[in-house]
């Protein structure tokens, strides 16, 4: 279902650039754009369709459990925090934003092979119809590729 309708999509697949720390894939329906960015908070990739934004914050290996739920948390402000739903098997939060004046805000913090991250959907309220599904559809065919075996010296 995008924009109210059901209709086929031809969607593209995206892969995390080579060499970045964690090797993830899904795939895009029409009008995303993927980009991959680091900084000091780590390294992110983020999908975006106009104002909306779906952004995979890959946080630095040495940050735990509770730094990572402290700084999910700082991204909503002093807005009102609560807990929500979602049964991705990534996931051990998903915190939304209460009473967000016309945006809607949520993010989802995951730990994949010892890495904590978070996703950050934050869009407006109007874009729901367009945008909701389509986040949806990149979370729901999200993949940790796994990590290369390591290699073996010939003995």
């Amino acid at each position: 279902m995008l924009e109210g309708m059901a209709e086929p999509v031809e969607l593209r697949l995206y892969q995390a650039p080579e060499g970045w720390p964690l090797q993830v894939h899904t795939y895009l329906p029409p009008g995303i754009e993927a980009d991959a960015v680091s900084s000091g908070e780590g390294e992110a990739i983020r999908f975006r369709m106009g104002e909306a934004l779906l952004s995979f914050v890959l946080l630095p290996e040495a940050v735990k459990r509770s730094a990572a739920q402290a700084r999910a948390r700082s991204l909503f402000g002093k807005t009102n925090v609560q807990s929500c739903r979602s049964s991705y098997p990534w996931q051990w939060e998903c915190l939304y934003a209460a009473n967000a004046k016309g945006r809607v805000t949520r993010v989802l913090i995951g730990e994949q092979q010892g890495r904590q991250f978070y996703f950050l959907l934050d869009y407006p309220a109007e874009y729901g119809d367009g945008f909701g599904p389509r986040a949806a559809m990149i979370l729901r065919e999200w993949r940790f590729n796994k990590p290369a075996a390591p290699q073996q010296s010939p003995q």
